[in-house]
């Protein structure tokens, strides 16, 4: 993410983020260093059970330049959250206008796929998991 608009600078498709939703973002910018520029989508796949024992868990994707790769088959919620320069959010799904992104916070929450010890009792989770959540401000989205 520190990489989002690296290198992108022709107006007027000069941000490095081209879609902002709450469960999927496109990005622009040379992530691999090698002087193009690079398409970069992280996606949750909500509406595809994993086939897991854990039925809450889903897929999370990355695909770079048109190729796709399951990044993780643990991923029970994801967000992304964005800023503008005042660190105001931006509310609307998706982000009307993406070059007034300024900051993008990404909050993530992932499970086991197996129970760590079976039982019948359904308000008991034995699913551990962990949450993780940061905010990238880079220094290209101007």
């Amino acid at each position: 993410f520190r990489k989002i608009g690296f290198r992108v600078d022709a107006p007027p498709a000069d941000s490095g983020i081209t879609y902002g939703g709450r469960q999927r973002i496109d990005l622009r910018g040379d992530f691999d260093n090698n002087g193009s520029i690079d398409n970069l989508r992280y996606y949750l796949d909500s509406s595809t059970a994993t086939g897991l024992p854990n039925t809450n868990t889903r897929s999370l994707h990355r695909r770079f330049n048109g190729s796709d790769q399951v990044i993780s088959h643990c991923v029970t919620y994801c967000r992304f959250f964005y800023f503008d320069r005042y660190g105001m959010p931006l509310t609307s799904d998706p982000v009307p206008a993406p070059s007034l992104v300024r900051s993008v916070k990404v909050a993530i929450n992932v499970e086991s796929t197996v129970p760590f010890r079976e039982t019948t009792a359904q308000y008991v989770n034995l699913n551990p998991g962990v949450y993780w959540e940061r905010a990238f401000t880079p220094q290209n989205l101007k």
